[in-house]
């Protein structure tokens, strides 16, 4: 069979002499041919890559080493290999927002599920806002923070991070960051960065200072009583 490409259907499409040609026209069942029809869009779905030529193709399949996208823009090395970027988004103030994250190349959001202030505090030092003066909280108001594209990270009880890390890279590997549909973009995390004093941290030394006013406070109240004793 030989078509032009511009054949509207199979059978206008030319054909050979099957009988006249038969020692070269014994195919097995391996030698089936397969197509794969697609068509390009203006728009994709959240959790899909619109590549150069228009393709839509699932952000799973970016960076992963095949060609899905037939001009090969999926994997366009500098958006592949492009550090971890991160930024909050929609909020009052630069030290608050939605956290999203720009993964091969795409920005996308955080699930809420088990991120807690240990993942706030990691992000706000990948902020620059990892000072003693920082408290790292997730934002728990009335606002409304859902984004778009897809969710890159959902955390699970057995991966979290302790609140020391450098970056969300060394709580769960970048390897395992994919749109797993689970969560919606209701879920969407957000945190604030502010400045004072975080509760929890600063408990012991809290503490700490207590006792020793009340130490202060206990001899100042012997002296005075000795005082008006001897008086």
């Amino acid at each position: 069979m030989e078509c032009d490409g511009e054949e509207r259907h199979i059978s206008e499409c030319r054909f050979g002499d099957h009988e006249a040609h038969a020692d070269r026209h014994l195919c097995s069942g391996t030698e089936k041919a397969g197509v794969i029809c697609r068509k390009t869009s203006r728009a994709c779905e959240e959790f899909q890559y619109h590549c150069a030529d228009g393709e839509c193709i699932h952000v799973n399949n970016l960076c992963d080493g095949l060609h899905n996208c037939r001009d090969g823009s999926d994997e366009d090395a500098s958006a592949c290999s492009a550090p971890l970027q991160i930024r909050l988004a929609d909020g009052e103030d630069p030290r608050s927002g939605r956290v999203e994250v720009r993964h091969k190349g795409v920005w996308g959001t955080v699930c809420d599920d088990h991120f807690g202030r240990e993942e706030a505090r990691v992000v706000c030092r990948m902020l620059g806002y990892g000072s003693a003066t920082s408290v790292a909280r997730v934002y728990n108001g009335t606002t409304d923070y859902r984004g778009s594209g897809p969710v890159w990270i959902r955390f699970t009880a057995g991966d979290r991070c302790s609140g020391s890390e450098d970056s969300l890279e060394d709580c769960v590997s970048s390897d395992l960051w994919q749109h797993d549909h689970y969560c919606s973009h209701a879920e969407d995390v957000a945190v604030t960065c502010a400045l004072g004093y975080d509760d929890e941290e600063d408990e012991s030394e809290s503490s700490s200072v207590n006792q020793t006013l009340w130490r202060v406070n206990k001899y100042r109240i012997m002296f005075f009583l000795q005082l008006w004793i001897c008086t």
